[in-house]
């Protein structure tokens, strides 16, 4: 079973203040405010959202979170595109408490 503090002092800053970020996003209520298109297209890998953040969005440390169980994604299908939207896990807010 993996532990927040196993994996949260390993974190940087940006990926702190993209966690931080995803919580505020959550508290307020707003869902898939982060997400890539996963559909095979001239748009694959692409980041939607990214705009509603102040940290710069890069695709190897939003999966090194995943990885670390901190960020979870889930899929969402619009018209013919396939979407995975990020968000915070519990995990993930346990990780910010040794940060606060």
């Amino acid at each position: 079973m993996k532990t927040a503090t196993r994996y949260a002092k390993s974190l940087t800053k940006p990926q702190v203040k993209l966690l931080r970020e995803l919580r505020a996003h959550k508290l307020r209520g707003a869902k898939n405010v982060l997400g890539v298109i996963t559909t095979p297209c001239s748009a694959i890998g692409e980041w939607i959202g990214k705009d509603n953040f102040s940290v710069n969005i890069v695709a190897d440390s939003i999966f090194k979170l995943s990885a670390m169980g901190f960020i979870t994604f889930q899929t969402f299908q619009d018209f013919d595109l396939r979407f995975e939207y990020a968000d915070i896990s519990a995990l993930g807010m346990e990780a910010l408490k040794l940060y606060e």
